[in-house]
């Protein structure tokens, strides 16, 4: 069935409700747009997922590097870096803690060390020429309209972790190997624009893919042709019961308190009856082939904890 626009879905409301003088289209595009965000987050409608696929490097770690105290500068001998390495880590022999690489000058073979800002820091520590060290990537970006991140997958879907575990695991990040665990990294925020990360470990050891299905933010419905995420007649109950609400609370005529109630009962059923919202979560699940959970995973996917929810205090 194919998903009506803000505008359909205002007119359907305006049905509803007899286009009551007593409330704008302001007020119902504003209506619209917050139950929208509501019932679109409260469930993983098959609407909101999408895939990433991560593409890992191998460490690099040919040549030697010279560090000078005071300076954010690493020169390179007998290395051969380029531009592309910039925003990886590196760790260097003498000090124990990793850094990220802001920018790489490849004709000089310099780079500059930062944090997971890419802001330029200072080697503190005594300066030397002839260490070792390893360029690696175990962060990576991913897509701003990441909500929630279902589970990371190669051979088998990998365990989620934290970055406080994998700290206290391997701070340096020396652990390298297939990866078997994925964890929230770090977020950015640039000109407003955040970026956010996932890590993986162990360190990816060479070139691989991975495939990370997520979950979008869903985007606000502001245009008249904007479509919802969830299906339209769920958004159509679930705003017209909010309507009435308002004109309730606008007019204090009884009339739209009981419309209130039969919209809500229509949306969320009776102990007799299937609600248009659970029948809609069975739907979605049923029409896209999503198991109700992943074995072993701990991962809801179809039904988002739907017996688990508190119905009562969404009424």
């Amino acid at each position: 069935m194919a998903r009506l626009s803000l505008a359909n879905i205002r007119e359907s409301i305006n049905t509803m409700i007899a286009s009551s003088p007593q409330i704008s289209t302001a007020d119902l595009n504003n209506i619209i747009k917050h139950t929208h965000r509501a019932m679109a987050t409260a469930f993983q409608w098959s609407f909101r997922k999408r895939d990433k696929v991560i593409q890992t490097v191998a460490p690099y770690s040919t040549g030697t590097v010279t560090v000078t105290a005071g300076s954010s500068t690493v020169t390179g001998a007998g290395t051969v870096w380029t531009a592309g390495m910039a925003g990886r880590q590196i760790r260097i022999s003498g000090e124990n803690t990793f850094f990220w690489i802001v920018s790489v000058n490849a004709a000089l073979q310099t780079l500059v060390i930062g944090d997971g800002t890419l802001t330029a820091v200072n080697w503190v520590a005594a300066g030397g020429a002839l260490k070792t060290y390893s360029i690696f990537q175990d962060q990576f970006a991913v897509p701003s309209d990441v909500a929630v991140i279902l589970y990371s997958v190669r051979d088998w879907p990998m365990a989620e972790s934290s970055e406080g575990e994998i700290d206290a695991q391997d701070p340096q990040r020396t652990s390298t190997g297939i990866p078997d665990r994925w964890y929230w990294a770090r977020a950015n925020i640039a000109s407003q624009v955040e970026s956010r990360f996932v890590g993986l470990w162990q360190v990816p050891n060479a070139a691989m893919t991975f495939r990370m299905p997520y979950l979008i933010e869903p985007q606000d419905m502001t245009a008249e042709g904007d479509l919802p995420v969830c299906p339209s007649e769920v958004l159509e109950l679930a705003a017209g019961a909010r309507t009435c609400a308002f004109l309730h609370a606008r007019t204090g005529d009884e009339r739209w308190s009981r419309q209130f109630l039969a919209l809500q009962q229509a949306l969320m059923g009776t102990p007799q009856l299937l609600g248009v919202l659970q029948q809609a979560l069975q739907d979605d699940s049923h029409r896209f082939g999503l198991p109700s959970s992943l074995q072993g995973t701990g991962t809801v996917v179809g039904y988002d904890r739907l017996a688990s929810r508190d119905w009562a205090s969404m009424e």
